[in-house]
């Protein structure tokens, strides 16, 4: 059996367009709020150190994200922005 992902981007089609409703979808607003606020908790030693853990491994998928959208319109000819 196939499993895919699919996300509907509206108008305009550029990269920034992709890539934001994208992260949207996968991490909504309050989920990336709480990572931030464990991360500077933790900066501030009011939390466990490890608390930065979840919010760094966001930032590293978020850039892969964007490396794998910016990869993809520029084959595609689709605009980085407008």
């Amino acid at each position: 059996m196939w499993q895919y992902d699919s996300l509907r981007v509206e108008y305009p089609k550029t990269a920034d367009n992709i890539f934001s409703t994208l992260i949207t979808a996968k991490y909504p607003a309050k989920t990336e709020s709480k990572l931030v606020n464990e991360y500077q908790s933790a900066a501030l030693g009011l939390m466990d150190e490890s608390a930065k853990k979840p919010y760094e491994d966001f930032l590293k998928d978020r850039l892969a994200i964007r490396t794998m959208i910016d990869n993809d319109c520029e084959t595609l000819n689709i605009p980085m922005d407008l």
